[in-house]
């Protein structure tokens, strides 16, 4: 008889958990790294595509990019009837740090492959 994997048994790669940094701050986990991967998408593509344009200027990209954010805090916030002053903020800054560490570390990667 063949045995499949129980429930049990832990995954090598597994979802991220439910709660996290995001409950915290009022959102769920698709909302905040549906946030985040928009806000790096537009990093990535506004004025054309990142990797052909790496040595220009991103005043438009990173302007764009990080203005998103609070935007799409507070529509997720106001979807969530949780919209208050203090969470939109620490949503705002918390995915601003990450999509900071992430977009710095793959155009840095980006440039030595060039």
């Amino acid at each position: 008889m063949s045995q499949g994997r129980s429930e049990s048994q832990t995954r090598f790669f597994a979802p991220f958990p439910e709660r996290g940094v995001w409950t915290a701050v009022g959102l769920t986990r698709g909302q905040f790294f549906g946030i985040f991967a928009i806000s790096t998408a537009l990093f990535f593509v506004i004025g054309g595509p990142l990797w052909d344009h790496l040595r220009e200027g991103h005043l438009a990209r990173i302007v764009w990019s990080y203005a998103a954010i609070p935007v799409l805090v507070v529509l997720a916030l106001a979807r969530n009837r949780r919209l208050e002053l203090f969470p939109a903020v620490g949503a705002t800054i918390v995915l601003g740090f990450a999509k900071w560490i992430v977009t710095a570390a793959l155009t840095m990667v980006l440039g030595l492959m060039r």
